[in-house]
């Protein structure tokens, strides 16, 4: 009985498809379409992921991340890449990393492009490619992205998935440094230092340790405590050498101490 009454319900269905089908070809009046998400959800759910993010509620911030993201929000793909690359609400993952990054990323999204340049860099969710590497951060360089710019700089100074060249290394260390980017100014100021890609010059190096060290960054504190001990690029002070050496022991740098 329970098997009849299944096949009726089929006949009877199939048979309104029918009618549906031949009222629309006799011009009868279509059905009204399937209902679609309303415009501005996407925007919605990436507003409430980002409340639950600055609450520090991960989980729930990554579940609507999700949301948003499936919707094709760009900001949302690249917040969801993020989750799963720290493992911020959802276990860590690098290869989803990697998908999300690169969703993001095709929406010209430069942050998107160069975590996606480091994931390949480190060789996290992927094998290490520093060719590819260099592609993702060129293209994140290009639009200003500071870090993209110090890193690229970094793959052209050991000749990592593009020909080395200090020339260009230069370049893009000038670029970042600009931007205020610590490690790109003491990576300058080295690079005049030992006049590679740039005419070598002390002052110059100074100058360039100086801003980096003011960030504090404990490579700089070392050498332009060095630079001070021989007298290169500003008057020998053994009192000067003495503060950055300590600056840059207290950072635990081992050189100086």
């Amino acid at each position: 009985m329970e098997g009849s009454a299944r096949i009726l319900g089929c006949a009877v269905a199939l048979a309104l498809l029918a009618a549906v089908a031949r009222g629309q070809a006799a011009g009868a009046r279509p059905q009204p379409p399937v209902p679609q998400a309303a415009p501005g959800g996407a925007k919605r759910d990436y507003q409430r992921a980002v409340a639950a993010d600055n609450k520090k509620d991960y989980p729930k911030a990554a579940y609507w991340y999700r949301e948003a993201a499936a919707q094709g929000n760009p900001d949302a793909e690249l917040n969801l890449g993020t989750v799963y690359n720290f493992g911020l609400g959802a276990p860590q993952d690098y290869s989803k990393a990697m998908y999300w990054y690169r969703k993001a990323a095709a929406h010209g999204n430069a942050e998107a492009q160069y975590s996606l340049g480091l994931l390949y860099d480190r060789g996290w969710g992927a094998p290490q490619d520093y060719a590819a590497a260099a592609y993702w951060y060129r293209k994140a360089a290009a639009q200003g992205y500071r870090l993209a710019q110090c890193s690229l700089g970094l793959l052209y100074d050991h000749g990592l998935g593009v020909p080395q060249d200090y020339d260009k290394d230069a370049y893009w260390y000038r670029k970042s440094a600009a931007q205020d980017l610590a490690w790109a100014e003491g990576r300058l100021g080295r690079l005049y230092n030992y006049g590679r890609g740039v005419p070598q010059d002390y002052a110059e190096a100074a100058y360039w340790y100086r801003r980096a060290a003011a960030h504090g960054l404990a490579a700089a504190e070392y050498r332009l405590g060095r630079l001070y001990v021989l007298g290169q690029g500003v008057p020998r002070s053994y009192p000067k050498a003495a503060h950055w050496y300590g600056m840059a022991a207290t950072q635990g740098n081992a050189e100086a101490q």
